[in-house]
């Protein structure tokens, strides 16, 4: 068969290798063309098999590349929230609906997820005085930083919480530490859209530097918008799919892959081990702090007609050596109490509802990180705030009432 012949005698040269390639290069060139300018990632992050096919994470997927756990670490906010339970959960008429946002111990560091505070919380199945009973979702996510926090409240608001209760700490508020968080770095542009909506006191230059010139610019563009630039997050967003059956089957999401070492009482001298942002003592500490954004957030929840309980989350406070001059690894004791102090006095102006629990939980609770603590202890501290996670609804219903406030273990 002559016509054939191409096919079964193929003949091929250097002429026709070269044009494949270059027709290939070409093809490669327009798609991440096409990609770059319709910037479809945001859109395909939404995209997802859970809460349908698969069963909606209990919170928000987070991973250190452990191989025996079921879970990839998202950092686009869109993709974090679509495989979330909360985001295909009707809210009943009979519910009080709380979101929490905090850091790894809120998230439930070394916990799985029905064993965290929230879900401890939702299992309880706590009835509030007018009737409705309690459903908390978990939003936090690990690492402290209350930009992050921000941003993924901008998000969760259209899923009508009643009361938004936000654990934070002193580690979390500091200006310099905003923009390193990797929630932060991905969602550069809603970082953006917060603090010029708001007035923020922020510098988000890190975020978007400078390029030197027009081809840096280029490159840059290239490198964080096309096909090539962004193929790790593709990637992850695949293989957070790819998890669904395993999830849906074991509901098991996270193992921490690392020794566990419990909180020593007795600390090193100088803190050698420390874990923080060293602000030399004496000090201004209130000009360190990331203030606005706890502003921020209080308007935009109120303005939504949601309450917002800012808890100061217990810590573990050591009693041993050099325990005069630090509470553990991440603090020294004038900075945090010089915050302890500061927080009142912010609370009472901008007319928060806040509760200090920082002591309210034993030290024999607290496991490898000053900020993680048992199931049973985070179950505890959740129920007794719950007439507080009340009174914040009822500030946000009532104009210009009074914070109600009460202080714990303060």
């Amino acid at each position: 068969m002559q016509g054939w012949d191409w096919l079964t005698r193929p003949t091929y040269n250097w002429r026709f290798v070269r044009r494949v390639l270059m027709k290939t290069a070409l093809l490669l060139i327009v798609v991440n063309i096409l990609y770059l300018a319709l910037n479809p990632l945001p859109y395909l992050s939404r995209l997802t098999l859970y809460n349908g096919l698969f069963t909606g994470r209990e919170r928000l997927p987070f991973s250190e590349l452990n191989p025996d756990e079921y879970s990839v670490p998202l950092h686009r906010l869109e993709g974090l929230l679509a495989s979330h339970v909360i985001s295909d959960t009707p809210k009943a008429p009979d519910e009080f609906r709380v979101v929490v946002l905090g850091d790894s111990g809120v998230w439930g560091w070394r916990l799985q997820p029905d064993e965290t505070m929230t879900a401890c919380l939702t299992d309880s199945h706590v009835q509030i005085p007018d009737g409705r009973v309690i459903h908390a979702y978990n939003l936090a996510y690990p690492y402290p930083a209350v930009l992050k926090d921000a941003l993924i409240l901008q998000q969760v608001l259209v899923y009508e919480p009643d009361v938004v209760l936000w654990f934070i700490t002193l580690k979390a508020l500091y200006i310099q530490d905003q923009t390193w968080h990797p929630l932060v770095q991905n969602n550069p542009d809603l970082a953006q859209h917060f603090v010029e909506d708001y007035a923020v006191n922020l510098d988000l230059s890190p975020l978007f530097p400078e390029p030197s010139n027009l081809l840096g610019e280029l490159i840059d563009l290239i490198r964080d918008r096309s096909i090539l630039g962004q193929r790790r997050e593709l990637a992850d967003l695949l293989r957070h799919q790819v998890y669904g059956p395993a999830w849906t089957l074991t509901s098991y999401d996270y193992e921490d892959p690392r020794f566990f070492r419990p909180l020593s009482n007795d600390l090193l001298p100088n803190n050698a081990n420390r874990n923080y942002t060293h602000i030399p003592e004496g000090t201004d500490l209130a000009t360190e702090l990331a203030w606005d954004v706890l502003r921020a957030v209080v308007e935009i929840a109120q303005g939504a007609g949601v309450g917002v309980l800012v808890v100061n989350e217990p810590i573990f406070r050591a009693t041993g050596a050099n325990s005069d001059r630090y509470y553990n690894e991440l603090y020294d004791r004038w900075a945090y109490d010089a915050y302890r102090d500061l927080l009142p006095i912010q609370a009472a102006h901008d007319g928060w509802d806040y509760v200090d629990v920082w002591d309210a939980l034993p030290n024999d609770v607290f496991s490898e990180y000053s900020l993680h603590y048992q199931a049973a202890a985070g179950c505890g501290l959740m129920q007794r705030l719950v007439p507080d996670m009340v009174g914040a609804e009822l500030s946000a219903a009532i104009p210009n009432r009074d914070s109600y406030r009460r202080f714990i273990g303060g």
